[in-house]
């Protein structure tokens, strides 16, 4: 009979059972899919799953069994769900295709509109200036401030601090120079002349920045501005007191640099 079936699970033959008993096995796991059935009167093993697809597709009526209406529904369910999943996949490359574009033609219209506008106030202002004028004006200003960005962004850190610490560092060499050979007054007076604007300099740039957070650009101000112009006066014969402190002032900002990392001559 074509319902009767044999079936092999666990190296052992059972059977023969109706189709119903088959799609009830499958169902508890005392049958796997990839478990060998054979129909009474036939030699040839199959798979239980392929029988199970096959025999319903041949007669339609043996799934009117509960056992595999279940069994149909839930192969229904999983390929509705399978189809489901398939069809959002394919729809997220549109989506975001679609979401980029509208993002660009939003930058692409406000641009425009914004181009328009500066053109009518120049315009106003400076005569006939037309739209792509502005556009090409403001192409031409964000490349410049890309470039400015990126400068800024790229290059070491403390880069100015240690300029500075270099400038204060040579004026210091030149007093210890002159002191070494025995300079005359004249020549300490045209270096003290000479060096006035470089220290004035100096100053002015490191007041820009030296905060608490900063303390290497203060340690560099103090000795800029505190220390350094008294030492050209009293550093003429000796090391004076202006000079110990100018001399402790650049010691920390080396170690304050090293300690960033930024490995500088030691005065």
């Amino acid at each position: 009979m074509k319902d009767q079936f044999f079936y092999k699970t666990k190296g052992k033959t059972h059977g023969p059972v109706k189709f119903g008993v088959l799609v009830a096995l499958l169902r508890k796991g005392e049958l796997a899919p990839g478990d060998s059935v054979r129909s009474q009167g036939t030699n040839k093993w199959q798979r239980a799953d392929y029988v199970m697809r096959s025999l319903v597709a041949q007669t339609p009526e043996i799934a009117t069994s509960s056992g595999m209406q279940d069994q149909a529904h839930k192969q229904t369910t999983s390929a509705r769900i399978m189809s489901s999943r398939a069809a959002a996949s394919s729809r997220r490359p549109f989506f975001l295709v679609s979401l980029v574009g509208g993002i660009f033609a939003f930058l692409g219209n406000t641009l425009e509109a914004f181009s328009l506008f500066v053109a009518q106030i120049f315009g106003a202002v400076f005569g006939n200036i037309q739209k792509k004028h502005v556009i090409v004006l403001l192409v031409i200003g964000g490349w410049c401030g890309l470039n400015t960005l990126y400068y800024y962004q790229t290059r070491p850190p403390y880069v100015e601090e240690i300029a500075s610490y270099k400038e204060l560092g040579a004026l210091w060499g030149e007093i210890k120079q002159l002191r070494t050979d025995e300079a005359s007054p004249d020549k300490w007076d045209v270096f003290q002349a000479e060096a006035r604007p470089r220290i004035d300099d100096l100053v002015s740039e490191l007041e820009q920045g030296a905060t608490a957070s900063n303390q290497i650009r203060m340690q560099l101000l103090w000795a800029a501005r505190d220390s350094l112009p008294q030492m050209l006066t009293d550093a003429r014969e000796e090391p004076s007191r202006s000079e110990t402190t100018f001399a402790t002032h650049m010691q920390l900002t080396a170690r304050l640099l090293a300690r960033t990392g930024q490995q500088v001559a030691v005065f």
